[in-house]
Parts: C-alpha cells; structure tokens; sequence
C-alpha cells in the first residue's frame, strides 16, 4: 500500500515514515486525474529521482478518495507471481489484481523480464488495460524497455500496452 503524502499531513500508520517536502495540491490533482479518471492511461514516471515518492504519493492520494491501490517493486510482483503458480493460485493472484483500481510498479527494469513471468506480466497487463489505472515507475528511458523482454512478441504486446495511451513524467 502506498505510504507518500502530499502537503503537511500526521503520519496516518504508526510508525511510517515520509519525507518531509511539500508538493502544492494543484500538482496532485494535474497528476492524479488523468490517471484515475481515464483508465486506459497509463501513468510513466521515468529517469531522475523522485519517482518512487511521486508514485507513493499518487496511490496515497487515489486511497484517500476510495480508490484500492496496490503497490508492488517488479521484483515483489515477480516473487509474489512465481509462490502463486507454485501453490498453484494464479488464477485466483489474477482476479484479486483486477480488484484493485490502481496499480503501482516500481524499479520496472531493474532485472530482465523472462521465462514464465513475461507471461503473467502481459496477463496484468492485458487485465488493466482500458479498465485500471497503472503507474509504472522506472530508472531507464522507455526506448530501453523493449530489451528487457527475451521474448519479442511478448515485448511488442506489452509495451503496446503500457505506451500505447500513457501520460509520461519526466521528472526534474
């Protein structure tokens, strides 16, 4: 579950942390609308630091108007995907994704996405597109995310889906 905050907030969990910097509450409503309102959009958020705290704080902001937000590094999806399919639960790791009307990746391309996990991502991806929300926060450009893939089809099919319709945040 996201925990950024935008403006000057209590911390809501015992014992959370949040940076103290303020970000006016025009900026939150910018970002956060077009993520929300049209779910076919992908939100980006590429390069330069900030990404994570930007994308938390997008996903605080979504569950404080009664949105379900998940949030997952591409390795804890990864690792999560991987014990369903051996508890043999994938089909039930899958409906529970759509239950959510936010979803934040964070850290994509940190590892090359392989085997049977670039098939249950394109499954994610396939499930939110046009209906859910998605923010994906990387460190690389989006042009490096075609070599991520091993699989080319795999590939095209989801960077068609996440680039196809999506809003892209450079931060600086």
């Amino acid at each position: 579950m996201p925990v950024g905050l935008f403006g000057y907030h209590r911390n809501p969990l015992p014992g959370a942390h949040y940076p103290h910097k303020f970000i006016p509450t025009h900026v939150d409503t910018l970002l956060l609308e077009p993520v929300l309102c049209c779910r076919h959009v992908p939100g980006l958020l590429s390069s330069l630091p900030g990404k994570t705290y930007l994308a938390n704080a997008l996903g605080d902001k979504a569950c404080r108007q009664g949105y379900k937000v998940s949030y997952f590094t591409m390795q804890r999806l990864s690792d999560q995907m991987r014990l369903a399919r051996l508890e043999g639960k994938e089909l039930r790791f899958f409906e529970k994704m759509t239950r959510y009307d936010l979803i934040i990746i964070d850290n994509f391309g940190m590892k090359p996405i392989e085997g049977q996990f670039q098939n249950d991502f394109e499954q994610i991806l396939d499930d939110c597109y046009g209906k859910k929300a998605l923010i994906i926060a990387s460190q690389l450009p989006v042009s490096d995310w075609y070599a991520l893939f091993k699989n080319e089809l795999i590939a095209e099919t989801c960077l068609d889906r996440i680039i196809h319709k999506a809003r892209l945040f450079h931060l600086r």
